[in-house]
């Protein structure tokens, strides 16, 4: 917390964020998406807030970040927002992490289900590459 200038989130664009982007809310047919599930928790607030938790849930796993996944999820990202550069993505990670990090890093985190479990190792892998992102 020492190192984030939230100042920086004054200047992020709204608009409405599907609030809950992850691997499981999203179909795929060969090798592209098919559809997004799971509107109930919608909201108007940062849409890159899905761009990081599908970066998060889709690009990380046991050997950390896979920059193959990352170049694919962003070049199909930019085909329907072309404004969005690798670097904001260091600023939406972060805002992610100001979001989820108090409802994923607690102490009984091995009592969840699998899925809040793997969002504590995400989250837990963005707060030990903080600076990953940042260009």
């Amino acid at each position: 917390m020492d190192h984030l200038d939230f100042t920086l989130f004054q200047l992020c664009p709204r608009g409405w964020a599907h609030w809950d982007l992850h691997l499981d809310n999203m179909l795929f047919q060969d090798d592209h998406l098919s559809a997004i599930l799971d509107f109930d928790r919608m909201r108007y607030v940062y849409p890159e807030l899905d761009v990081a938790r599908a970066t998060l849930s889709g690009c990380i796993d046991e050997n950390g970040l896979d920059e193959g996944k990352l170049a694919a999820f962003l070049k199909g990202y930019q085909g329907w927002f072309p404004s969005f550069e690798l670097n904001d993505l260091g600023w939406a990670l972060r805002l992610l992490w100001t979001v989820e990090a108090p409802w994923w890093i607690k102490t009984d985190i091995e009592k969840c289900s699998v899925v809040p479990q793997r969002f504590f190792y995400e989250i837990e892998w963005l707060q030990s590459n903080w600076g990953i992102f940042i260009r």
